[in-house]
């Protein structure tokens, strides 16, 4: 079996890089959170069969070239991943020559061939055996030219594909990234001990890759149930890697991952056993004690897939507590952000590109933006009706704050208007930086102005505030 590797420690998945980047406030925010995320590696899509993908395409070419060489002065390596087609061998040995060119274009460390069954939509691979093999013979033979490696990122359970030629692209293979999707299975431990079975045959070093997202309802497609259960599992999937000692491991995707998860990246060691955080330095003892409680927590959830005797509504609500701890964490970073003129600009920058009228009627544009920077994981939404519901609301996807009345209110609160107008729903929707005494007038941040500004909660001709909501 083969030892050598450069994928090693915490990796990520990026799909779409220009969201992701729009969605951070540019490549610095981007390359501090992946540093502070302790990745070693990010893996960004660069083409779908014969032609490259957008990420590296047009304007986004620069964009990407700035990125790789950033990541590389903090020492993050930056990998490609590309979707063969490979329908003919013709087109096979075309997508081969047009990744290696890739690879050399951008100074990558490597190519991931996402090489998986062809999907009911006439996605993913289109070929055989031959051509698979012929693409990734070729591929590999022209990224050894450049001392590049190959990996393979493919289903985790190859048999439950039958006609897929999952071999003929392992044999090409430095690396095996099987996707272990497990946020549906009974356990994080069941599946991935499936995937390694399975994939025993593969003598070359397996770098698991973790479900990183929450999936859409009804939709089984090995994403979590929940944001916190996102994290709890995470936090296991870890602990099982270090356990079978694998090099490292990843997660898709990056621009899926809730903030509950990327708190874990924050505060847990990308390498090392889970089990050691009561003993990290520099943690605080609530941070420490939080995280030690979830590991705990995740192995109750666990027992009860094989005790039935638990409850598991209670435990799920129990999850879902730890949304809101997360949130609140973020309050002080979030007051930061709404308090200077830098953080601000780049959250009205990001709501421009999500409402084109911004700054009319764009308060709910500029709060999840101010909200996505400071780490809390809303999607941008407009309507300040429809992101207070996000914001307040227990059900999957919502955060779960507490509803505080007028006169309550502090500093990191969100305060949400009476609806005094047409559309239907709450006339604005802003951040609370901090209270006068007599618990009227405020200092704020919204979407009309560039800067922090006063605001009543009784009105003083502008919309009076119903309520408050608090992490």
């Amino acid at each position: 079996m083969s030892e050598f590797t450069t994928l090693k420690g915490r990796c990520m998945y990026v799909w779409q890089l220009k969201p992701v980047l729009d969605a951070e406030g540019g490549i610095d925010n981007f390359i501090r959170k992946a540093k502070r995320a302790q990745f070693s590696s990010i893996w960004i899509k660069v083409a779908e069969g014969g032609s490259r993908y957008k990420n590296i395409t047009g304007k986004m070419e620069d964009t990407f070239k700035d990125v790789v060489a950033e990541l590389g002065r903090e020492e993050i390596d930056v990998w490609g991943w590309h979707v063969p087609h490979a329908a003919t061998s013709e087109a096979a040995v075309k997508e081969a020559k047009l990744v290696a060119e890739i690879v050399h274009d951008f100074g990558l460390f490597g190519i991931l061939m996402d090489a998986e069954a062809k999907d009911d939509e006439g996605n993913f691979f289109l070929g055989n055996a031959t051509t698979a093999s012929e693409y990734s013979k070729e591929l590999q033979s022209l990224l050894a030219a450049q001392s590049k490696e190959l990996a393979v990122s493919s289903h985790d359970i190859p048999s439950n594909f039958p006609q897929f030629p999952f071999d003929a692209f392992a044999k090409h293979a430095t690396v095996n990234a099987p996707q272990v999707y497990y946020g549906r299975n009974s356990s994080v431990d069941n599946r991935l001990n499936r995937a390694i079975k399975a994939n025993s045959h593969v003598e070359v070093p397996f770098i698991p890759v973790g479900a990183g997202w929450i999936s859409e309802p009804g939709k089984k497609d090995g994403g979590c149930v929940s944001a916190a259960a996102c994290a709890e599992r995470a936090l296991a999937f870890m602990k099982l890697v270090h356990e079978h000692q694998f090099q490292g491991y990843s997660f898709w995707h990056w621009l899926a991952v809730p903030a509950e998860l990327w708190e874990v990246f924050f505060t847990v060691p990308a390498t090392g056993p889970v089990s050691g955080i009561e003993s990290m330095p520099g943690m605080t003892t609530t941070n420490r004690q939080k995280l030690f409680d979830r590991v705990q927590l995740f192995d109750r959830v666990q027992l009860f897939d094989r005790v039935q005797s638990f409850d598991r509504e209670q435990l799920l609500n129990l999850v879902q507590s730890f949304g809101r701890s997360a949130d609140k964490a973020c309050i002080p970073e979030l007051i930061r952000l709404g308090s200077d003129v830098d953080g601000i600009a780049k959250a009205q920058e990001i709501a421009k590109k999500a409402w084109s009228r911004f700054p009319n009627n764009g308060c709910a544009a500029n709060l999840s933006a101010l909200l996505r920077l400071a780490g809390i994981d809303v999607p941008m939404t407009l309507g300040a009706g429809k992101l207070a519901q996000i914001i307040e609301g227990e059900r999957e996807g919502e955060r779960g704050w507490t509803r505080i009345s007028v006169g309550e209110q502090q500093a990191g609160d969100i305060g949400v208007t009476f609806d005094q107008g047409t559309p239907p729903g709450a006339d604005h929707i802003y951040l609370v930086l901090s209270v006068d005494a007599g618990k009227d007038k405020m200092r704020i941040s919204d979407n009309q102005d560039n800067e922090p500004h006063s605001r009543y909660a009784s009105g003083h001709g502008r919309t009076p505030t119903e309520y408050f909501l608090r992490a």
